[in-house]
């Protein structure tokens, strides 16, 4: 399959460069990249210098104007939004085992949240069905945060819709599922979970700060 309209984006600011090292060692340890896609570091100002990933200068600003900014950087249809704590402990490809299936659903953005299924859902609703055995369709007038930030395939044009100018991510989430809801009253709107999906990434910051298990992960990187 040709992947010329999906891209990948990992987006952060400066301040959170200690994350930097790590985030970008555990990608290079478990990502596929004989998968043929474009993958851009959005940060603000700093240089980088990571082999195979582009990056992005968004300025200074708040979280929904830099990332609109990175968005509008790029001429992709399909983004993968990837935040920079969220570091991989496995491989695992969602370009090969996915983005087929976000095509042909014409889904608005797909999840691959960590451990979600119809049984263990915290904050997290579903409908019944099941698509095709492997996708939650999240019941969007039930569903805390219809707005998500974990790991997931967008339209990209569907993402920019929800980003209200000078919002933190906190509220994008909160205020962005209220603005979800409303729309989906008009259009209904299709988003989905990976079922049953095994740990591939962990959260490793915490307060501003990296966790123990972020240390722990990146001291044990050979």
């Amino acid at each position: 399959m040709n992947y010329k309209d999906l891209a990948i984006v990992i987006h952060t600011m400066d301040k959170y460069e200690f994350c930097w090292e790590g985030r970008y060692k555990t990608f290079i340890k478990y990502w596929d990249f004989k998968t043929d896609v474009d993958i851009y570091f959005a940060n603000e100002q700093k240089d980088i210098d990571f082999d195979g990933i582009i990056q992005l200068k968004t300025g200074t600003g708040e979280w929904s104007d830099r990332l609109n900014r990175a968005f509008n950087m790029i001429p992709h249809k399909h983004v993968i939004y990837w935040q920079e704590d969220m570091w991989m402990i496995r491989k695992f490809n969602p370009i090969k085992m996915y983005y087929n299936s976000f095509i042909e659903y014409d889904m608005d953005y797909l999840m691959f949240a960590n451990n979600l299924t119809n049984d263990n859902m915290g904050y997290y609703h579903f409908h019944e069905e099941i698509l095709e055995g492997s996708f939650l369709k999240i019941d969007i007038d039930k569903h805390i945060l219809g707005i998500s930030h974990q790991p997931a395939i967008w339209k990209k044009e569907f993402f920019l819709e929800y980003l209200q100018h000078s919002e933190d991510p906190w509220d994008n989430e909160t205020e962005g599922t209220k603005r979800l809801r409303e729309n989906n009253k008009i259009n209904p709107i299709h988003i989905y979970n990976v079922n049953n999906l095994r740990r591939w990434y962990r959260s490793v910051c915490k307060r501003g700060v990296l966790t123990k298990r972020g240390d722990d992960i990146l001291n044990n990187i050979i």
